[in-house]
């Protein structure tokens, strides 16, 4: 878990300390509480918004660091325990896979499941056609995902105008 501090690049006032991490899926449109200025969170992002190879190092990169971690870990003591000789090096380097192999599934699929509800609601809000401008306004790629209709569904109020897209396009997104 980290931490970052935001200020609003617009009046420059304190948005306090927020948590999380620098992958965190969510809605990356900030609107400052104090001046109302629209900037854009670097440490969020949509899900469309990362690129494939992003994608799949979002679900490997924290199973694979601990399977390799552990890796090191346990050969370590077991060089440790038996000292090396020619013919126990093999069963002292491969050995230690045959721990990390159920430790390294049970981290993806625990990975998988949690972050299923988030990406989830990041594929309904990039359906919303409105959404999908702001995002491209703030100049945020958007990468097709097989499957998946991006900003195919029209956010209109009762009275038939785009809801706050209009003040909301025509603002200057600021990247923070």
């Amino acid at each position: 878990m980290t931490y970052h501090y935001l200020k609003c690049p617009h009046c420059r006032h304190s948005l306090g300390r927020v948590t999380g991490h620098p992958s965190y899926i969510g809605n990356p449109i900030r609107k400052c509480p104090y001046c109302g200025g629209i900037y854009i969170d670097s440490f969020t992002r949509e899900w469309v918004t990362k690129s494939p190879f992003s994608r799949f190092t979002y679900y490997i990169s924290w199973p694979l660091s601990c399977a390799f971690l552990s890796y090191i870990l346990i050969t370590g003591i077991l060089i440790m325990i038996f000292k090396p000789n020619p013919s126990n090096v093999p069963y002292l380097l491969l050995s230690p896979l045959i721990c990390i192999i159920p430790l390294f599934c049970f981290i993806l699929k625990r990975q998988i499941t949690n972050t299923k509800e988030e990406i989830q609601q990041s594929l309904e809000r990039t359906k919303i056609e409105s959404y999908v401008k702001l995002l491209e306004a703030a100049k945020l790629k958007i990468y097709p995902i097989k499957g998946v209709e991006i900003g195919t569904v029209k956010d209109y109020s009762e009275e038939g105008e785009p809801t706050e897209i209009k003040e909301t396009l025509s603002t200057t997104f600021v990247h923070h």
